[in-house]
């Protein structure tokens, strides 16, 4: 999260930043070419796919060490995987796309490449991808976002609005937090283990016996325990924290030490360490803003329950070496 630049996306430049948004899209559906790296729902996707979308991320300056390769295809595996189930869920749902549109939209890619000083053959060259490839991607945004908008009123938008408005006021919170992993499936003693053992440092930390820093560096398993727990600042969008988390953060006030906060990936103790007001926005100049956000959560929310689903069904087979 360090470092990163949060932004709500307007709907300018809307189709470029999904195009080059990663190695998934684009891909063409599996053929049955060489050894398969997995199937989904009777679809394979090959082995030669996933190294074509590996080679997107770009060359590494040195060697990775072997656990974290095998994390970096998973990663992008399962990025296939999510373009699989998408592109079969816009093949049932969606209306296809009219050729006029498709090419209307290829030359709005067109120009906004120019206007980066490159061509087409460039974008294509950069990201390892056929010409054929990128016209999928734009048909299958394009087709995606004309669904999504059929699927969201008015109302439903505003709602969004009203709900997080915290985001588009642009209010920002800059936290820590100590975290005890305990898997999702861990039986209730030892999530009340791992409670009790936070409420304790939670004791000592309001009684000054240990600083939250301190504390983080000692006894968190989160990934940011060597910045002392600093999770950085973010905006309140979800997804970037486990909501437990966000909804804690953003109800704190600056210094505040929170209750064991519960989620998927273990237990937690949150510290707001500052915040910062942000400006207070016009829904009705930025409702294409809000309605671009609501069909990018859409769509996240639509991968998960086809996701969860293939799994249930057992149509995902990861077939990995």
């Amino acid at each position: 999260m360090r470092g990163r630049t949060w932004a709500v996306r307007g709907v300018a430049g809307a189709l470029a930043l999904l195009c080059a948004a990663g190695g998934a899209v684009g891909q063409t559906p599996g053929t049955g070419d060489g050894k398969a790296a997995a199937i989904v729902n009777g679809e394979t996707i090959s082995l030669k796919q996933l190294e074509s979308a590996l080679k997107q991320q770009g060359p590494m300056a040195v060697p990775l060490p072997e656990a974290v390769r095998k994390q970096q295809r998973q990663v992008v595996l399962d990025a296939l995987i999510n373009e699989v189930l998408m592109r079969q869920f816009l093949k049932q749902y969606a209306a296809p796309i009219d050729a006029k549109e498709l090419n209307i939209r290829m030359g709005e890619l067109v120009t906004g490449l120019k206007m980066q000083g490159k061509t087409l053959a460039d974008f294509c060259r950069d990201r390892n991808q056929t010409e054929e490839q990128i016209k999928a991607t734009v048909a299958a945004t394009v087709q995606w976002i004309a669904y999504a908008r059929k699927n969201i009123n008015d109302q439903q938008v505003e709602k969004y609005y009203l709900d997080n408005k915290d985001l588009f006021d642009k209010i920002m919170v800059h936290a820590a937090e100590i975290m005890l992993h305990v898997p999702s499936q861990a039986g209730t003693p030892e999530r009340e283990r791992a409670k009790a053992q936070l409420t304790e440092l939670r004791g000592k930390i309001l009684a000054n016996e240990i600083d939250f820093a301190q504390a983080a560096k000692q006894y968190s398993q989160g990934p940011t325990k060597d910045a002392g727990g600093d999770l950085d600042w973010f905006p309140h969008i979800h997804g970037i924290l486990p909501e437990s988390l966000m909804q804690a953060a953003f109800a704190q006030q600056p210094n505040q030490l929170s209750e064991v906060i519960e989620s998927e990936d273990g237990v937690h103790l949150l510290k707001v360490i500052e915040r910062k007001a942000g400006e207070p926005s016009d829904f009705g100049k930025i409702k294409e803003e809000v309605r671009l956000v609501c069909i990018e959560e859409m769509q996240q929310v639509i991968l998960r329950q086809l996701r969860q689903d293939a799994q249930k069904a057992g149509q995902i087979k990861i077939l990995l070496p």
